[in-house]
């Protein structure tokens, strides 16, 4: 649970910050962003293995490990460009596509995770 939340936190928080005009601090917690969706890409792609589906076939497993792949990349992107924000003064294209990207790709993992966990089947309750 941690995994996914510490992660979609810090960029979240990120991108209200820099909306809010917090700049510096909004870098701060872009690049405290960066090694946390990296963990949590690791883990999905642990995840997506251990699920043992073949590797033509598409799974929940396999989609979350691709979405939280891509918003590592775009956290990267953001993160690395955003910094130039500060030092020009000007409004970076590049940082505010990343990071929206980025919260896209951490709202459909999410989504995909809910749909997977609806679709598996409730636990037998045994009464007496």
């Amino acid at each position: 649970m941690a995994r996914r939340s510490i992660p979609v936190g810090l960029v979240l928080a990120a991108a209200l910050l820099g909306g809010a005009g917090s700049h510096t601090l909004s870098v701060y917690a872009l690049l405290a962003a960066v090694p946390a969706v990296a963990v949590a890409a690791l883990g999905a792609f642990g995840d997506w293995l251990e699920e043992g589906t073949p590797l033509g076939q598409a799974s929940p497993g396999a989609l979350g490990a691709l979405l939280w792949g891509l918003a590592l990349c775009f956290v990267v992107a953001a993160s690395a460009s955003r910094p130039l924000l500060l030092m020009e003064g000007a409004a970076s294209g590049l940082a505010h596509s990343a990071l929206v990207a980025c919260l896209v790709a951490l709202s459909l993992e999410s989504i995909v995770a809910l749909v997977a966990q609806a679709r598996q089947p409730a636990p037998e309750l045994s009464g007496s």
